[in-house]
């Protein structure tokens, strides 16, 4: 485990004469070494291009691979899943924000954040999550193209 900030994103990193502070860590909590590094770069503010994420996750690794106990294929099917949690996390939030509690600001991330969800969806394993691939394969990408 892993201490994590458990809402790294974009907007909860500030910078303020040349240091960067964190912000909204009151839910920080350990967990796995994954989380927060899914929440960074799946980040639908930003939309960090895939290539972008890919080469990050690699680095990433590089730079934790002696902390932790995984080779290169475990510790990236593990991002894989976690982006997973961490991506549905996201999409109920601007779903619950902009049609609940009537926030229209946030409905412009939806389709970034169901774009990353196929994406995301695409590495993890095709025997995994079934109905859930179906759901999205079936009704997000429809969503997407209206």
């Amino acid at each position: 485990n892993f201490l994590m900030h458990r809402d790294f994103q974009s907007r909860n990193i500030m910078l303020k004469e040349g240091k960067f502070y964190f912000i909204d860590f009151q839910g920080a909590r350990f967990g796995p070494p994954t989380y927060d590094l899914a929440s960074f770069l799946i980040d639908p503010y930003v939309g960090v291009p895939q290539q972008l994420q890919a080469e990050l996750l690699e680095g990433y690794f590089d730079e934790i691979k002696f902390q932790i106990k995984a080779s290169r294929e475990e510790f990236i099917n593990w991002y894989w899943l976690t982006a997973l949690c961490r991506n549905l996390q996201i999409l109920a939030a601007f779903v619950f924000l902009s049609q609940v509690k009537k926030k229209p600001f946030f409905a412009q991330f939806i389709k970034p954040a169901l774009r990353q969800l196929c994406h995301t969806l695409d590495h993890v394993d095709s025997h995994k999550f079934k109905r859930l691939r179906f759901i999205v394969t079936e009704q997000a990408r429809s969503f997407l193209q209206s």
